[in-house]
Parts: structure tokens; sequence; C-alpha cells
């Protein structure tokens, strides 16, 4: 389970696509204990929760091994 954008390193494609409009894509390990490498793409979610971080909004990606 991936709770929050903050659990992402710093540099990871999901701090990229919060603050961007473009698919942005990598090859990351998973911030949940995993060491295995794969694909992710990440991109701002199309609607913002309330609470969201106005700066790092919420972000959806997809991660492939």
């Amino acid at each position: 389970m991936i709770r929050w954008n903050k659990s992402f390193a710093v540099e990871s494609v999901v701090y990229s696509a919060a603050t961007n409009s473009d698919v942005q894509i990598g090859l990351e390990s998973l911030p949940n204990q995993l060491t295995k490498k794969g694909r992710i793409e990440a991109v701002r979610a199309p609607f913002q929760r309330d609470e969201a971080d106005p700066v790092f909004g919420d972000v959806l990606f997809l991660w492939t091994a």
C-alpha cells in the first residue's frame, strides 16, 4: 500500500507529475519496502480533493514490473 505522494522519494516522477501537466515516466521501486524496480507512469489527477496540497496535488500512477 502506498499511503500518500509524500511516501515517494523527492526525486520520484510522482513529484514531477504533481507540478506538471504531462505524464511523467521513470524506472523506480515503490516506497513500500519493495526493492524490485518497475516502470512508473504518473500524472497529476484531473480532479483534486479540497484537502489536496495546492502545490503538490494528488497524483495518479501506474507501476508495472
